[in-house]
């Protein structure tokens, strides 16, 4: 089971939520992508993990990388579009797409699409750029 699976397994047995109240909360008509995710049979999106993240009111991190306890006082903020934000990040890391291609796994042509064509990116994508730029993904995501 992915740190993901684990994650999402967790919270949906602490906090006594069932597959269906999350499925209405994401807007889902079936629930069939939450229980590939319970399998670890698919990957999730950010954009969709930070609105799983918001209804239990916990951090990326635990979500996605299973890092730290979730509960966290207070609120996380709401998430600016992905590819502003993301800019800003890189203009203030000093980092360029081309360092992030050349040094990761990530493709060029994605931090293209994430910086300029609204699109998120993967979970395992999200957490390899947070890595390398040395932040939490609720900072990724614009969240903290």
């Amino acid at each position: 089971m992915n740190s993901f699976a684990h994650s999402l397994k967790t919270l949906l047995e602490e906090q006594k939520t069932d597959v269906k109240t999350l499925q209405k909360h994401l807007g889902f008509s079936s629930s069939s992508s939450i229980y590939k995710w319970l399998k670890g049979q698919t990957g999730i999106r950010l954009d969709t993990a930070v609105k799983i993240a918001d209804f239990f009111n916990c951090s990326l991190d635990f979500l996605l990388a299973g890092k730290e306890d979730y509960e966290k006082e207070g609120k996380y903020k709401p998430c600016p579009p992905f590819g502003k934000h993301l800019k800003k990040l890189l203009d203030e890391k000093g980092v360029s797409q081309y360092n992030i291609a050349k040094n990761t796994s990530i493709k060029g042509a994605h931090l293209y699409m994430w910086l300029h064509a609204n699109r998120y990116p993967q979970a395992d994508s999200a957490i390899l750029l947070a890595n390398y730029l040395g932040v939490s993904l609720d900072c990724l995501a614009g969240r903290e």
